[in-house]
C-alpha cells in the first residue's frame, strides 16, 4: 500500500517517537510510506519514509494557514494517489481528514492526546468534541495509545466508520527494569555522571519543556522543599520554556536544588538514581515517561489526567488536577516508598506486543482498501484491541 502520515510537528516527542516505529515496522512489511510534517522539527528522524514539508501546517489555530495547509495536502495526495492517509495529533488530525475526505483514500486517525476532557476549559472542550465527532463520520479507522482515551472518546460519541483499536507506543520494559537491580555503586556512580548530591533524595521530570508539562506548577510547590535542600529535581528535556524556567529556578534561589539536563537519551541512567519521578502534565494519552518509570521500579506522583490511569498500581500516586498536594504527596512516597509495579503489568508496552497491534491495524487497512476498489465486496469489521 502506498501510506501518507500527517503529523503537526517532528520534536522529538513521544507521539513522533510512537509514528517512528510505526512507519519503521511498515517499510519493514513493504509499503511505500510518505510522511507530511509541519516545519516545527528539532532533526529527529521520523523512520525510513519520504518526508514532505508542510510549512503552514502549525499547532495554533489560525483559518488562513489552516485553508493552505488543507490545500497542500489536498495536492499532495491527488499528485501521489494514496491508499491510505494516516492522521496524528488534534491539527494534522483535523486539517488532514478534511483533505483527505475528497481524495478517496482509507481515513484512519491516531488520538495520541484526547483534544477534549480534562485539562480544557468547558467551552473548549465541548467544541473539541463536536469538531472529532464530526470528523469521525469521514474516518475508517480511530487508533488510540491507551484506554483511557479511547473510553472518553467512547463516551462522547465519536466513532469511526470502521473498527477502533488500541496500539500502545513501544517501550522497552526489559531495559528500563535493569535499574531495578541495580547496586548502590551503580547508583551512585550514575548519580555522580549526572552532577547530582549522593545525600539527597532525586526527584525527576522528564519530558518536553513546553506549557502543557506544567513544570512551572511543579516547581512553584516543591521550592520550599528544594530551598531547604531536603530533596534534588532533575529536569530532562528541552523546549521554548527552558530559558524561561531556568531564570525562574535563579530567581528562587534554587540554583544549587535543580539540575537541567536538555534532551537526553539516558532516561534509563537517570532512572537508575531517581527516587521519584514528578508528572504534572495538564493533559496526556498515555506518558511514555510513567510506563518507563514503573518499569525501572520509580514511584510517580502525577496529576490527575487522562492516561495517567492506565495501569492500575500503587507505585502511581494521583493528586488532583491543580496538583495542590504535590509537595506533601512527594514527601509520602520518599518516607515510604510503594511497592514496585509487576512487570506482567506492562507486557503490552513491549515492541513485540506492539506490533500485534500494527498487524491488525494493517489488516484492517488493507481489507479496506481492497473494498474501496471492489464496491460490492461486504465486509464485517469488528473493534479490536490489542494488549
Amino acid at each position: 500500500m502506498r501510506v501518507l502520515h500527517i503529523i503537526t510537528r517532528n520534536v522529538g516527542g513521544g507521539a513522533e517517537r510512537n509514528l517512528g516505529h510505526h512507519i519503521s515496522w511498515q517499510c519493514s512489511r513493504g509499503h511505500e510510506v510518505h510522511v507530511a510534517v509541519g516545519s516545527e522539527t528539532n532533526g529527529a528522524t521520523l523512520g525510513a519514509g519520504t518526508l514532505h514539508l508542510v510549512a503552514s501546517l502549525r499547532r495554533t489555530v489560525s483559518p488562513a494557514r489552516d485553508a493552505v495547509a488543507t490545500a497542500h495536502l489536498t495536492w499532495l495526495m491527488r499528485r501521489l494517489k494514496f491508499d491510505v492517509v494516516h492522521t496524528h495529533e488534534s491539527k494534522a488530525g483535523a486539517v488532514g481528514r478534511v483533505a483527505a475526505r475528497i481524495s478517496g483514500a482509507v481515513v484512519a486517525h491516531t488520538v495520541h492526546m484526547p483534544s477534549f476532557g480534562d485539562g480544557y476549559s468547558r467551552c473548549a472542550s465541548i467544541a473539541f468534541q463536536a469538531v472529532e465527532r464530526g470528523l469521525g463520520r469521514f474516518t475508517d479507522v480511530l487508533i488510540f495509545v491507551g484506554e483511557e482515551a479511547r473510553r472518553l472518546y467512547a463516551a462522547a460519541a465519536v466513532v469511526p466508520r470502521g473498527p477502533t483499536l488500541t496500539i500502545p507506543s513501544p517501550i522497552p520494559i526489559e531495559s528500563f527494569a535493569k535499574a531495578r537491580s541495580a547496586t548502590g555503586a551503580e547508583r551512585a556512580a550514575a548519580r555522580a555522571r549526572f552532577g547530582l548530591d549522593q545525600t539527597r533524595p532525586v526527584l525527576a521530570m522528564i519530558g518536553a519543556l513546553e506549557p502543557r508539562k506544567r513544570h512551572r506548577l511543579a516547581l512553584a510547590a516543591l521550592t520550599p522543599r528544594l530551598a531547604a535542600r531536603e530533596m534534588q529535581l532533575v529536569v530532562a528535556g528541552d523546549g521554548p520554556l527552558r530559558d524561561e524556567l531556568q531564570q525562574l529556578v535563579r530567581r528562587c534561589g534554587v540554583s544549587e536544588s535543580v539540575r537541567f539536563l536538555g534532551w537526553t537519551d539516558h532516561v534509563p541512567e537517570l532512572l537508575r538514581c531517581a527516587d521519584c519521578v514528578v508528572h504534572t502534565a495538564q493533559v496526556e494519552g498515555v506518558p511514555q515517561v510513567l510506563i518507563q518509570a514503573l518499569a525501572a521500579g520509580v514511584p510517580v506522583v502525577a496529576a490527575a489526567a487522562t492516561g495517567v490511569r492506565e495501569v492500575d498500581a500503587p507505585s502511581i500516586v494521583l493528586v488532583d488536577h491543580d496538583a495542590r498536594d504535590l509537595a506533601s504527596t512527594v514527601e509520602s512516597v520518599l518516607r515510604e516508598p510503594p511497592p514496585a509495579v509487576g512487570l506482567e503489568l506492562l507486557a503490552r508496552w513491549e515492541p513485540k506486543a506492539v506490533e500485534c497491534g500494527l498487524t491488525r491495524l494493517d489488516e484492517a487497512l488493507a481489507a479496506l482498501v481492497a473494498a474501496r476498489s471492489s464496491p460490492r465486496r461486504n465486509l464485517a469489521l469488528r473493534d479490536a484491541s490489542c494488549g
